[in-house]
């Protein structure tokens, strides 16, 4: 009896067993989440390029907005066997990037907020002959802060050390600025010479932009291509200045559009001129698809009516279709396919044949008029009345 009694207590109970299991498990996670290490060696890669290395020898992923700065410089660093901190530190030192730590192995990085005493930054914009640029637009790289030069060029903001300023401006390539202690900056911006040199079909012929003295825009149709439609006016709807699309309020309307606004309250009257391979062209834009359309320029001053006449008073469109190329090219086919995947917002419900003849019946009677089941025939509308009369059974039954 002794011996039973000492095998039956060298059990723990059933408790404990849990107890004791749950504990081995909570030291398990803790091992694997808190003493994790890194050892990656980044070398003359940018700071996009080491976060993926990172990604790649961890189980960590980063999330970030490609407008943030500093994510094309180089850097080159080494870890080993060292926390996902340390690495960061390493990673993001001298940048004016943070980073914070999310569940599930996530990281996000960030721009670095203004510290306690942001300095007063202010400058002039000015082009190669340093002449002032006016209206340029300047900004903070990553943040919604910037302003525009006054008439003089002339900015005033607020920014921090290690911030960038991003200048743009219509004509001149974008042009980036680390913020250091100067407060002072004069900024020479370049002409975007690959813009200019685009060649711009107008009325008389083509001409490089810089030789153009007129008002004409020349839309990019290779950035739509991928646009699910076939009607171009659909497709260049907001991206061209000064072109005017309207919108479609049933199925089979082609959309409005005019150049630089009303111009007539007369129907039609303020649709621009079509010209189409030299020709004048009076059908509909959707007609003519836009994977075959090379190039669209909009003429929106007097410039159009030098060439076109009073016909071009609401400017002109001009559009030039894809032709064959050398006798030397090769043939070349191509395809352009796109779904879609969409659900029903609500489906009707539908009365069957007894249930529309008995709602027929129920407002006739609630408007004080004849509902006799045994006239239902004379009720109803001719077509209606063939279907009827077309069946076998005329008298309907009703729960």
């Amino acid at each position: 009896m002794n011996k039973k009694s000492e095998t039956i207590s060298s059990f723990p109970e059933k408790g404990n067993i849990m107890k004791k299991i749950g504990a081995i498990c909570i030291a398990g996670f803790l091992s694997t989440s808190v003493f994790a290490q890194v050892t990656v060696n980044v070398k003359q890669q940018t700071i996009k390029q080491a976060l993926r290395t990172i990604e790649k020898a961890t189980d960590y992923r980063f999330f970030y907005s490609n407008q943030l700065p500093d994510l094309d410089k180089t850097v080159s660093f080494e870890v080993n066997n060292q926390s996902i901190d340390a690495a960061m530190s390493r990673l993001l030192n001298g940048t004016g990037l943070i980073y914070e730590k999310k569940d599930n192995n996530q990281i996000y990085l960030a721009v670095k907020k203004a510290g306690a005493n942001p300095i007063r930054v202010s400058g002039a914009i000015v082009d190669d002959n340093n002449e002032p640029i006016i209206g340029a637009n300047v900004s903070i790289k990553g943040t919604t802060t910037g302003t525009i030069t006054d008439v003089d060029g002339k900015f005033n903001l607020e920014a921090s050390p290690g911030m960038t300023l991003l200048i743009s401006y219509i004509g001149y390539a974008t042009k980036e600025v680390t913020v250091s202690n100067q407060t002072v900056y004069k900024i020479k911006m370049q002409e975007d010479t690959q813009a200019l040199d685009e060649v711009v079909v107008i009325g008389y012929g083509t001409l490089n932009k810089q030789a153009i003295t007129g008002s004409v825009t020349k839309a990019n149709i290779d950035t739509y291509r991928d646009v699910p439609t076939n009607n171009i006016m659909e497709t260049l709807k907001g991206s061209v200045p000064g072109l005017n699309v309207g919108g479609v309020n049933k199925a089979g309307s082609v959309a409005g559009f005019s150049i630089r606004g009303q111009n007539s309250t007369r129907d039609g009257g303020n649709n621009p001129l079509i010209v189409l391979d030299g020709a004048i062209y009076d059908g509909s834009l959707a007609d003519i698809p836009s994977e075959d359309i090379e190039s669209f320029t909009v003429l929106k001053d007097a410039s159009a009516a030098a060439v076109y006449g009073s016909r071009s008073s609401n400017g002109v469109i001009l559009i030039q279709t894809k032709r064959g190329r050398s006798k030397t090219s090769k043939p070349e086919f191509s395809v352009n396919l796109s779904y879609g995947i969409s659900n029903e917002l609500k489906r009707l419900k539908v009365y069957d044949a007894q249930g529309y003849l008995k709602k027929l019946l129920d407002v006739r009677e609630a408007n004080g008029l004849d509902a006799d089941p045994e006239k239902i025939a004379i009720y109803l509308q001719p077509e209606e009345a063939d279907n009827y009369n077309a069946t076998s059974d005329h008298r309907p039954t009703f729960s």
